[in-house]
């Protein structure tokens, strides 16, 4: 608003002295029409969907006070800044796709296994023998998994769910959007102390709690029940961008500034007076001063709100170093004495808050019971990774934590949650370090409002453990059924995109392209549209999704190289450890993403042969640089290697024949689609090795795996040899309708990989009785080896029988692959031996495979990883060598390891080089 337009309002109201006279007339009808009338004016300026929200603050005391003080000193800044506060918490403008995807079907189960958690903590939180330090608990998860719509469906369990989004502002272009007001009291313009911003925490739920009872208060009729409450409140405060939520945002802005007022807190305005969280000037403390005229709205007296706010204004601007400690009284001893669970110590403020807290159960009807064990109200703060942005001498996370242990402990049988999620897997590590809490208690203890003996011994009121954090959401949602996949239609977008985490069809419902839903998923995964292939965060996430990348916790890097993938590049998060130091994640199966990568890789549908190099190369450098330095484990067997061999030569293969076009949902995605297995087999080990009875035995036979997925325990099917055999084929189905290969697990006999094979150009005769997969699915096995002796005697063990898998009838392969093999003439073996084609592959050269014959770059690195030299063989001597191989006895059949009197240590130093 223009200073000019304030003043042509004002003179068309009468002047200034007369719409002053007019809005402090004693006639409240008089009163009213002024204010009306620069309501009215004041929505003219703006648009329409503000101009009501302008009419609506008629009502508010403070919009009042406001305003005649900004018509007295012909300064519209004054209510200017006012306005823009409260317009803030209307409906944001977003992409409109964004917004419906969130509100697309919703599959129910997350918010249930989620509310099993919340009720497991209370249980914990209530065990006596357990010390937990507050009812708070953290959520972390990798975007698009559903974590903010599942906070939100916590209302189908029947608990009051009050959904707070306190993203940055720099995250453009995301849903939900960010909830200004708790963002802009919590994460914005941060005090220099500690004690400040506790004042300001302890101000936001002060004012939270009041604005939560007022408003199921509204929404509470004689007559109704709690879940009818609790149902029309979620239909208000539930609904992203609903005039009921900016109503409570409004609600809750009045009360934390009438709250500051009586505890006597002043947030910061001037620039000189806060610290950025990205830029910290000094260590200089700023005092703040009381507001000593307040409207208070708590039950406290006018003199306990004064006593509060004068120790407040003494705590803020003292110096903590020429405090003496000195025993006093913190609180009324009537106060304290209303609760048996109240416990000393208190913050300054803290009364007023758990007053505040205590009231939410005085609803008639009852809404929030006390007593009552299952948790009653969510207060669900998404996107809480802004409140880790470190400032001079506090985390703003620690000193909020603080602050619910302070309520949580001060009624132990009210079930009331906070819900920290995230991305980034710093939530998981909320909490307040003991020298904070020991501070504040110094600080009161010397200002004479307590009695303490030692700090360092009541250190919080709570108890030190935090809760194991959560991330199971589930997978596959929308996945389709079985039965509607046909196995010629398994590329096809509408079942591919079904897969995985539920925002890929959500955006379908939105009305998203599938080239745009695909486009995405390349954003997502990467933050860009195209990748740093120099960039080692984004090439370990390209590179894992879909070759499995096992990171090897050996460096310090590792445990920051899964958080960085949790938080930005798509990493699932299983669970994290108990004391959060270390966390399970991983690339569930999701074949779209893999198709996002492969287009961030290729690039076109059908790459010319030196860009496929140019964008393959220096990413495979890098993860040799990996390997090298012990970041990521490329299998005793050479596991990773052959992974790579395998999936991009099908790549390369799929694309040698592509025809490009458009994509929509009818289309065949690139990489799922089926290929020959003749043609996969020829473009791997050339045409001329492929023999006319080896293409007449897979006549009709394809693959079409575009990700490799690990298994955790071998293959085994129960039961007679008929069900065996049924077993094993709907296992396989399932895989080729996923498209999907298998990395088996250590333990597996015999095979390492496996990949699935279904016979579409053939009808199959189904006799009655019958599997109806039998004859149509079949599989390639892979044995890896990576040692300098030749294992071609065990080709002939590749077979089912003796893989432990059930005998078949149809045709299937078998692949030895010797990849630390160095002949001087590598050869490939074929042989034919009653349906199933036996390959011998020795080493990893063009000779062998073929299609490494257009990319040498390519070749070297797959070789170098195969015969990396371990890190440690380079930096110490042969010496330390033997020392440290005398330790690890019976480890290998290298005589070091086991003939310990193999003479002096010179021959043993020779011995070993």
């Amino acid at each position: 608003m223009k200073q000019s337009d304030f003043e042509n309002l004002i003179a068309a109201n009468g002047g200034r002295d007369i719409s002053l006279g007019i809005l402090q007339n004693p006639a409240k009808a008089t009163r009213k029409h002024g204010v009306h009338m620069f309501t009215e004016g004041l929505g003219r300026l703006r648009d329409a969907a503000e101009r009501q929200t302008i009419m609506d603050l008629e009502r508010v005391p403070e919009f009042f006070d406001l305003l005649c003080k900004a018509i007295s000193s012909n300064d519209c800044r004054i209510l200017d800044e006012y306005l823009t506060r409260v317009l803030a918490a209307l409906p944001k403008q977003v992409d409109p796709s964004l917004a419906t995807a969130f509100k697309s079907t919703y599959v129910p189960g997350a918010e249930r296994a989620l509310y099993s958690y919340l009720e497991r903590c209370e249980q914990d939180y209530a065990n006596p023998t357990k010390k937990y330090y507050g009812r708070f608990c953290s959520v972390v998860q990798s975007s698009g998994t559903g974590k903010s719509r599942t906070l939100i469906e916590l209302r189908r369990q029947g608990a009051v769910v009050l959904y707070l989004n306190i993203r940055g502002d720099t995250e453009s272009n995301s849903y939900p959007t960010q909830d200004e007001v708790p963002t802009r009291i919590l994460t914005k313009q941060l005090d220099r102390s500690p004690e400040a911003y506790a004042a300001r925490c302890i101000a936001f739920f002060t004012a939270l709690f009041i604005a939560l009872r007022k408003t199921l208060a509204k929404h509470s009729t004689p007559g109704l029940s709690r879940q009818e409450i609790v149902e029309r409140w979620s239909e208000s405060m539930c609904t992203i961008g609903s005039t009921g939520r900016a109503s409570f945002f409004r609600r809750l802005d009045k009360h934390f500034s009438r709250t500051t007022a009586v505890i006597g807190y002043q947030p910061p305005k001037d620039p000189e007076d806060f610290i950025s969280a990205l830029n910290i000037a000094d260590d200089k403390q700023t005092p703040v001063a009381p507001v000593l005229e307040t409207r208070s709205t708590s039950n406290e007296s006018s003199s306990d709100g004064s006593q509060a706010a004068a120790a407040m204004y003494q705590l803020l601007t003292e110096d903590k170093e020429k405090f003496s400690a000195q025993p006093a009284n913190p609180a009324p001893a009537s106060e304290a004495n209303q609760n048996k669970d109240f416990k000393n110590p208190q913050l300054p403020g803290e009364v007023m808050m758990t007053r505040a807290y205590w009231e939410l159960c005085s609803l008639d009807p009852q809404v929030i019971l006390d007593g009552v064990r299952d948790p009653q109200v969510v207060i669900a703060f998404d996107e809480a990774h802004t409140l880790s942005q470190p400032c001079d001498k506090y985390l703003p996370s620690q000193i909020l934590c603080r602050v619910i242990s302070a309520f949580s402990t001060s009624r132990q049988a009210l079930s009331i949650w906070v819900v920290f999620a995230s991305t980034a897997s710093k939530v998981a590590d909320f909490s307040a370090p003991a020298h904070i809490r020991a501070f504040f208690l110094l600080r009161l203890a010397n200002m004479k409002l307590m009695k303490i003996e030692d700090p360092s011994l009541r250190i919080s009121q709570g108890g030190s453990l935090l809760f194991t954090p959560y991330s199971a959401f589930g997978w596959d949602q929308q996945a389709p059924r079985f039965s509607s996949i046909k196995p010629k239609d398994v590329a096809r977008f509408e079942n591919v995109v079904r897969f995985g985490r539920p925002l890929w069809q959500s955006l379908v419902e939105s009305g998203l392209t599938a080239g745009k839903i695909v486009d995405t998923a390349m954003i997502k995964l990467c933050n860009r549209e195209r990748p740093d292939t120099t960039n080692f965060d984004q090439v370990f996430a390209l590179l894992s999704q879909r070759f499995i990348l096992d990171i090897c916790f050996k460096r310090y890097r590792a445990n920051t190289l899964v958080q960085e993938g949790i938080g930005s590049h798509l990493r699932y998060c299983f669970d994290t450890s108990a004391d959060r130091t270390w966390q399970r994640s991983g690339y569930p199966s999701e074949p779209l993403l893999s198709c996002a990568v492969t287009k961030m890789i290729y690039g076109k549908d059908k790459p010319e042969t030196g860009q496929w190099i140019e964008n393959l190369s220096p990413m495979l450098a890098i993860l040799l640089n990996a390997i090298v330095d012990q970041m990521v484990e490329p299998g005793q067997k050479g596991e990773l290697i052959s992974r790579l061999i395998y999936l991009i030569a099908k790549d390369l293969a799929v694309r040698e024949e592509h025809i490009g076009g458009s994509l929509d949902l009818d289309s065949e995605l690139l990489d799922c689609r089926p290929l020959a297995v003749a043609d996969y087999l020829a473009f791997l080990f050339g045409r001329k090795t492929i023999t006319l009875d080896m293409t007449t035995l897979l006549d009709g036979w394809y693959i079409n795996f575009s990700h490799w997925v690990p298994m955790s325990k071998s293959v085994e099917f129960a039961g007679s040899s008929s069900k065996q055999l049924s077993g094993m084929e709907e296992w396989l189905m399932y895989h080729w309708k996923r498209t999907s290969a298998l990395q088996c697990c250590h333990i597996q006999p015999t095979f390492d990989k496996l990949i699935p094979m279904c016979k579409l150009r053939t009808p199959v005769l189904r006799s009655g009785g019958q599997n109806k997969h039998t004859g149509v699915v079949s599989f390639i096995l892979i044995s890896d080896k990576c040692k300098g002796a030749s294992s071609v005697s065990q080709l002939d063990e590749l077979v089912p029988e003796k893989a432990g898998l059930p005998k078949m009838s149809q045709p299937h392969v078998s692949i030895l692959a010797d990849l630390g093999l160095e002949p001087k003439n590598p050869k490939l073996k074929l042989r034919l031996d009653q349906g199933h084609l036996h390959i011998h592959a020795p080493g990893i050269s063009s000779d062998i495979y073929k299609f490494l014959g257009q990319a040498p770059t390519i070749q070297q690195h797959l070789h170098a990883m195969a015969h990396f030299p371990d890190t440690l063989d380079r930096n110490i001597s042969a010496a330390e060598k033997v020392m440290m191989g005398q330790a690890e006895f019976g480890s290998t059949m290298d005589p070091l390891h086991w003939k310990w009197d193999n003479g002096k240590l010179r021959r043993r130093e020779r011995m070993y080089k």
